[in-house]
């Protein structure tokens, strides 16, 4: 129990100072390192993804594209986005850079009705949004 209440302690002297000081316990000089909120939770869900397609006749393909709201910053700010797509199970299709808000591709098949969904993510963790369905 004791060892508990330490580590707590210590916990909250880390989260306190946010920067690197120098502090003295029992006599002992020790420098601790400077705190970094960044991804210090898992990532919240992107929000409001929607998912259109349209027929580019020249190119004989369809035009895919997801949009989405960033819903990640500060302590739950992600380091990636990976975009999924339903065939059969979840496969990743993309993994995009943190704070993107799109992804297009083409692709010859027909995409209506096709299922997507995005991840937020970061060393901690992550949350998938909701899933839309190609209209």
């Amino acid at each position: 129990m004791k060892r508990i209440i330490i580590v707590l302690i210590a916990l909250a002297i880390l989260v306190t100072i946010g920067c690197e000081k120098q502090r003295t316990i029992s006599g002992s000089s020790v420098t601790l390192p400077p705190l970094n909120l960044e991804s210090v939770l898992p990532s919240l869900a992107p929000l409001d993804l929607s998912a259109y397609c349209d027929y580019i006749s020249y190119l004989s393909q369809y035009d895919v594209w997801l949009i989405w709201k960033d819903n990640s910053a500060g302590a739950y700010q992600e380091t990636g986005i990976d975009v999924e797509k339903y065939s059969g199970g979840w496969v990743k299709v993309a993994t995009l850079p943190a704070d993107s808000t799109q992804y297009s591709v083409y692709q010859s098949e027909n995409a209506v009705g096709t299922q997507w969904r995005v991840k937020a993510y970061n060393l901690r963790g992550g949350a998938y949004s909701s899933v839309a369905i190609m209209k």
